[in-house]
């Protein structure tokens, strides 16, 4: 089974996309903040893939920086960026491996994880 971390600040939208993940076949752990991840990252533990929010609060790295900090530990783990601001969509497109814009419906990040994984 594919294991991925999910962080995303806003607790519904997580829990949207866990449920989501976990209905297509995804063993998912989610994080409201980059600190437990890191943590993961640090860890033995097998991580197939990184889905992260663009946006994290002030005062924290942002799901840019944290792709880029989770591909210095682990280089081959895949990354999907998410954005609800779609002007966001262009500044990462070069760097990320996949970015999706969030929306009420969360069947866009299954797809760009999977489109993810396929690379």
């Amino acid at each position: 089974m594919v294991r991925v971390l999910v962080v995303d600040d806003d607790e519904a939208f997580l829990y949207v996309v866990k449920k989501h993940l976990e209905a297509s076949g995804y063993e998912v752990i989610p994080f409201l903040d980059w600190l437990g991840v890191l943590e993961v990252l640090e860890s033995d533990e097998r991580i197939d893939a990184l889905v992260t929010d663009l946006r994290l609060p002030p005062g924290t790295p942002n799901g840019h920086s944290l792709g880029r900090m989770a591909r210095r530990k682990r280089p081959q783990l895949k990354v999907v960026y998410m954005t609800a601001y779609e002007a966001l969509l262009g500044e990462v497109r070069s760097a990320a491996s996949t970015v999706v814009l969030k929306s009420d419906d969360s069947a866009a990040v299954v797809a760009a994880l999977e489109h993810a994984l396929a690379s």
